[in-house]
């Protein structure tokens, strides 16, 4: 039962942030809600309490919040790097 919280857990806020940033990937954002809220579980069950749905929900949603406030590269910066490389040899 406790394998289920956990799941529903991550599903939830990953549902919420798939719709507040439409723009990103769905399957990124349930993989971190997942994570976090695996992560989440795993501390729960560490402290040898019983896995409810509060702390694995807030594992997923510190997840999907870092993941929206770290800074992320860009794909053409990558890709001018690479034409400077070419031109260079």
């Amino acid at each position: 039962m406790s394998l289920m919280w956990m799941v529903i857990a991550g599903l939830i806020p990953s549902v919420i942030a798939k719709l507040l940033r439409p723009v990103d990937q769905i399957g990124r954002l349930f993989i971190l809600g997942m994570t976090g809220s695996f992560l989440a579980g795993a501390i729960q069950y560490s402290e040898h309490q019983p896995i409810t749905f509060v702390l694995p929900s807030i594992g997923a949603a510190i997840m999907l919040v870092l993941y929206a406030v770290i800074p992320h590269r860009s794909v053409v910066v990558e890709k001018e790097r690479d034409d400077d490389f070419r031109k260079a040899a």
